[in-house]
């Protein structure tokens, strides 16, 4: 599990009523079944071909700044500024 998707987990664990363990293993058709709408969120927006496989596969997608806004939205937690303010904290190169 990458970073990002362990800071979206905190977020939405401490913020989210209906917070639950994901359910993995290409079970997307499952999640419709039960009434889901899987969402996946990339911050990334310069992997065009990821980004079209997903969309391709029935994927609902949110992509660059479009996903701190949909986490926003569902949480209410602004997590974009809560990063941009301690972007100085780390030491972090490419």
């Amino acid at each position: 599990m990458g970073c990002w998707e362990r800071i979206v987990i905190q977020v939405c664990r401490q913020t989210c009523d209906n917070f639950g363990t994901a359910i993995r293993e290409g079970q997307d058709k499952l999640l419709r079944q039960m009434g889901y709408n899987p969402v996946f969120l990339i911050v990334r927006n310069d992997m065009p071909q990821a980004i079209n496989a997903c969309r391709m596969g029935g994927w609902t997608l949110r992509v660059g700044r479009e996903t701190y806004g949909y986490l926003r939205q569902v949480t209410g937690f602004d997590l974009e500024s809560w990063l941009k303010a301690r972007s100085d904290r780390y030491n972090i190169r490419p």
